[in-house]
């Protein structure tokens, strides 16, 4: 955990200019913990923003499966789309 949240911290201001970068990032992160809710769903926003939604679609499922209690964040990133 402690070596994924600078790597968190570094993706976040990279979305609006490079969102695939953003996504590499994210990706390193997963490799240090791969079912880390708040990577995955940064990793949606980052292939959502690139246009890979079969990607965004995918990794929003795999948040689904991890946290099934957790449907409450899931519809808060969808309502953000709205």
């Amino acid at each position: 955990a402690a070596r994924m949240q600078p790597l968190l911290l570094k993706a976040r201001p990279t979305l609006g200019k490079s969102p695939v970068e953003a996504m590499a990032i994210v990706e390193q992160a997963l490799t240090e913990d791969p079912r880390n809710g708040q990577a995955l769903l940064l990793l949606a926003e980052a292939s959502e923003k690139a246009e890979l939604f079969e990607t965004t679609a995918q990794t929003l499922d795999h948040y689904a499966k991890l946290n099934t209690r957790d449907l409450k964040s899931i519809r808060s990133w969808l309502k953000k789309r709205e």
